[in-house]
């Protein structure tokens, strides 16, 4: 159901630029940083609206937004929040980077591309009733680089999810590689469960597009990055939360 309500929310939001008067076929709008306080991101982008595409699916809507790290730590997760008008019931739209496994972080001054865009859709549609456009973001979760956090933990479970799948995969690579070689690399990477996890179909694509080093040296790449910002993540009690990683009985 919130997946209809966002798509009935794109179709409104069609028909609010076309009664606003708007000759052009883009339109943009400034978008507001709503974060809290304290929050060490600081967003600033717009909306951009097109009416430009076929009759049947004649708009799109995107978000050209800039994340700037305002701390004085790098930041290896950031989870920010964008909806485009001011109604509770909206679902927003969630846009997440973890640099776990990246050698890179986000470092302190430093300025990340954070734009999410949708679909084209429509048919074009009337109502009397168009929304008041006012796209907002709100920085809902950061993670540095030492394993602290700032925000609301349960907008991070599912890239927390995520990352323990990916280094758990990870693992299992390396030890098949180590225990059989290329060959039990392939098998292993190319499992179609694999699909699920994003880190690790980029990796198969790595391997479809360029090959199998191309994929071993990402992998390793990946391995290598994530045991690097383990290291230097401390175990108080302050710490993001370390998810386990997940075993498997190979057959």
């Amino acid at each position: 159901m919130r997946s209809l309500r966002t798509f009935r929310y794109l179709q409104l939001i069609g028909v609010g630029f076309a009664l606003c008067n708007c000759s052009a076929l883009t339109k943009q709008i400034a978008i507001l940083d709503k974060s809290e306080k304290g929050s060490p991101l600081a967003i600033s982008g717009v909306l951009v609206f097109n009416d430009d595409g076929p009759e049947a699916t004649p708009y799109s809507i995107e978000f050209h937004e800039t994340a700037k790290n305002t701390s004085s730590k790098p930041i290896q997760l950031l989870i920010i929040e964008t909806r485009i008008t001011s109604d509770p019931d909206q679902s927003p739209n969630t846009f997440s980077n973890d640099y776990f496994f990246s050698p890179k972080t986000l470092e302190p001054g430093n300025v990340a591309d954070v734009s999410v865009s949708s679909p084209r859709y429509g048919p074009r549609h009337e109502t009397s009733n168009p929304p008041r456009l006012s796209p907002a973001v709100n920085v809902a979760y950061v993670e540095f680089g030492d394993g602290t956090h700032w925000g609301n933990l349960d907008s991070a479970r599912e890239p927390y999810r995520i990352r323990a799948s990916t280094l758990a995969e990870l693992h299992i690579l390396r030890n098949a590689y180590e225990s059989g070689g290329d060959e039990a690399f392939v098998s292993e990477l190319l499992r179609a469960e694999n699909h699920a996890i994003p880190g690790i179909a980029g990796l198969q694509n790595s391997y479809d597009s360029s090959g199998l080093e191309a994929a071993e040296i990402k992998a390793w790449t990946m391995f290598d990055a994530a045991n690097s910002h383990q290291n230097e993540m401390p175990t108080s009690p302050s710490a993001a939360p370390k998810i386990p990683a997940r075993s498997r009985t190979k057959h």
